[in-house]
């Protein structure tokens, strides 16, 4: 990474990849040997052309929604919405790096306490030693504006000491004169934004108020080929009813067109509603559409069940190896292996399947970041990165890379949902348990059904990620989550910017994943730190917490509870 000093020499100090694309974005402020620096800009970033900008766009959007209604998202919206502006994904150069800058400029004498606008400066106080340098900033949640923390000069002596009095608390921080000692101020607070007007915070500036990354994943078609074959398929419909018929052909490409499909088709041809209703009718007559028509999605959440439809066969496209694959192809010796005990830990782990994609495409990037409150809108400014065209930018790294992907037993999962209370549906069937949990999410208007069901996969996804980094032998955070909730699943992918050897995925899927999911269901569900963690969440660093670039909904939405019958007084589903 490149910088640059106090004395506007070049140098360099090194970064990984990984630190920068989640932890070094423009306008951050990080530590760097010793000093507090902003991160000015990435420089000669690389543009990446082979971007699904389609679904980049509306994943953006969808993020930003929260910001957009209320009007804190820097015009992003209605910008992106309106055609005005584009959307570009900028890679790390890795040549170049970035460029950063000392921010604040406030240096502390060691010997006593004044505050100096350049680090070179003679103190009066003769003091040699390494001056330390003011690790507050001032933020506006209203704008995002960043700048220095307000510092009150003696009006006789025009200097200023400061002293920490051993707390984090910016209104704890004494400032005087150290000539006279007169005290001048308590703290950062009142400084007023050049920008805005509005009155500023202080925080240390690594505070998550200060700066929050707002990011975005999404399962890139990296190819204009892979998003016309999708298309010509029937796009997200026809990856919906795929699913819903239990994926039993290799890709959406094979399978039986249904009537929802069909219906999009004709309708885009701008065929009359009597006709469409004729077509379909003979079609069905011949046999021309898929058996279980009559299948419907509540249109509350098909737009979300669509787009991660489509996620799942953009993913699988070209790429997919299933366990029956292993039963026909396999190792002879391992074929027992794969037809018993892998149906056997299935069914315990309550399973339908895990497949195995070896060109899983990822796009992983941060759209902008907030100043204020990381978890409330009102109360924060969504800043949204431009390039120096001023179309929006996506900071981040397109990938292919392995994937297992992991699908919960519909069945089950609404056996789960009944037994707390938010169903009284039951099945025998897959394909009509699917149909059924949907319905009970387009139903319920309170959203709690949508909150079991994430928290379920999103907590069973934690726990097979942290059992995999075992038995694949490497570090948590070179795996990564992606999660289809409405479709009770995810992907676990390996992450390109860690140290994670390629084929440690497939290794597990071809050989040990009934010795896998043994130590899933079996392995230890007590926390280290119970009973605290029970008592507040049931979720800590110390059981289910990943690393921030690994986890996309940030250690929210997760409880031991919903995994283990063993733990508290709720029903696991294990």
């Amino acid at each position: 990474m490149r910088v640059k000093s106090e004395a506007m020499r070049s140098g360099e100090v090194r970064r990984s990849a990984s630190q920068i694309m989640f932890g070094h974005l423009p306008e951050q402020t990080v530590d760097i040997e010793g000093g507090t620096w902003k991160v000015s800009k990435w420089r000669h970033p690389q543009i990446e052309s082979a971007v699904d900008l389609e679904a980049l766009t509306d994943a953006v959007l969808t993020a930003a929604l929260p910001w957009t209604a209320i009007g804190r998202d820097g015009g992003l919206g209605e910008r992106l919405r309106g055609g005005r502006r584009q959307i570009q994904v900028l890679s790390l150069d890795r040549e170049n790096g970035i460029e950063a800058k000392p921010f604040p400029k406030l240096w502390i004498c060691p010997g006593c306490g004044r505050v100096h606008k350049h680090i070179g400066t003679h103190c009066p106080c003769g003091s040699k030693g390494r001056r330390g340098q003011v690790h507050f900033v001032s933020y506006c949640s209203q704008c995002g504006e960043l700048d220095e923390p307000p510092i009150a000069r003696c009006d006789a002596h025009k200097e200023i000491a400061i002293r920490f009095p051993g707390s984090m608390s910016a209104s704890d921080i004494i400032q005087s004169c150290p000539v006279c000692a007169k005290k001048l101020r308590t703290g950062f607070a009142g400084k007023k934004c050049r920008k805005c007007g509005a009155v500023m915070m202080a925080q240390v500036h690594r505070a998550a108020s200060v700066y929050t990354p707002r990011t975005v994943a999404i399962v890139n078609a990296a190819t204009r080929d892979q998003i016309e074959r999708i298309e010509r398929a029937g796009g997200a419909s026809r990856a919906l009813e795929w699913i819903l018929f239990g994926m039993t052909t290799r890709s959406i490409e094979q399978s039986p067109t249904g009537e929802n499909t069909l219906r999009s088709i004709l309708t885009a041809q701008k065929l009359s509603p009597d006709l469409i209703d004729e077509l379909i009718r003979r079609a069905k007559e011949k046999g021309e559409i898929a058996s279980g028509e009559g299948w419907t999605v509540p249109p509350s959440v098909r737009g979300d069940a669509e787009k991660e439809a489509r996620s799942v066969a953009i993913a699988l496209l070209d790429a997919r190896q299933t366990v029956a694959d292993l039963i026909a192809n396999g190792p002879k010796g391992l074929r027992p292996v794969y037809e018993n005990d892998y149906a056997t830990w299935f069914a315990r782990a309550g399973l339908e399947t895990i497949e195995y994609a070896d060109r899983f495409p990822m796009l992983i990037g941060s759209f902008g970041y907030t100043r204020g409150s990381p978890n409330n809108p009102a109360e924060s400014a969504l800043v949204p990165y431009t390039n120096d065209k001023g179309d929006f930018a996506v900071y981040g790294e397109v990938a292919e890379t392995e994937a297992l992907f992991v699908k919960l037993d519909p069945v089950r999962v609404l056996d789960w949902l009944r037994s707390h209370g938010a169903t009284s549906a039951s099945s025998t069937k897959r394909d009509d348990a699917r149909r059924k949990i949907l319905g009970t999410l387009g139903e319920d208007a309170t959203g709690r059904t949508k909150e079991l069901i994430t928290t379920l996969v999103h907590s069973y996804c934690h726990r097979f990620i942290k059992t995999a980094a075992v038995h694949t032998g490497v570090e948590r955070t070179s795996l990564s989550e992606f999660l289809v909730p409405h479709h009770l699943g995810f992907f676990v992918y390996a992450a390109g910017r860690g140290e994670f050897v390629l084929g440690g995925l497939q290794a597990v899927f071809e050989g040990e994943l009934h010795l896998f999911l043994r130590d899933v269901v079996e392995g230890e569900s007590r926390c280290a730190l119970d009973p605290g963690c029970l008592h507040s969440g049931a979720a800590c660093m110390a059981c289910l917490h990943l690393g921030e670039p690994s986890c996309r909904l940030f250690n929210q939405r997760l409880d031991r509870r919903v995994l283990h019958r063993s733990v508290g007084e709720s029903l696991g589903y294990l």
